[in-house]
């Protein structure tokens, strides 16, 4: 987010004074900074104690111990590699979601075993003689909550 300024070139800077003092447009700023950043922690807050499908990124900005990635609406996650270390960017793990700030969850990656949208389970199907296949939207396992 940025304070007003005046754009050159536009109906507004050519007919319009900018009559706003720079104090004024600051304190404006601050107040929709913090409108904003209480609005994204309260959504993201939503998020804690739910697991989410994360796309590995790559190594977290602030520490190389841990991964940063996307969950699936695009919200950015950061997690210890512990169980995951061996994976790498392009690879998709299961995170618990255990806090979170205004910007980045924070949770903890899930053992592999839990099914991934990279490893699907499955399912065996069972068809009767002359029975039709089932399309492999019905064989697929779904993700545990």
């Amino acid at each position: 987010m940025f304070a007003y300024s005046e754009r050159p070139g536009t109906l507004a800077a050519r007919k319009m004074a900018d009559d706003v003092a720079e104090a004024v447009k600051a304190r404006r700023l601050q107040e929709v900074i913090a409108l904003q950043g209480a609005a994204s922690r309260r959504a993201h807050a939503a998020w804690v104690g739910r697991a989410a499908e994360v796309l590995i990124e790559g190594d977290s900005k602030r520490s190389a111990a841990h991964f940063a990635g996307r969950a699936d609406d695009n919200k950015m996650v950061v997690f210890p590699k512990e169980n995951v270390a061996h994976l790498g960017p392009g690879a998709y793990v299961r995170v618990r979601i255990e806090g979170a700030t205004s910007a980045t969850l924070l949770g903890t990656a899930l053992p592999l075993a839990t099914p991934t949208l990279a490893t699907p389970t499955l399912a065996t199907p069972t068809l009767a003689p002359g029975a039709p296949a089932q399309p492999a939207s019905q064989i697929v396992a779904p993700l545990p909550a």
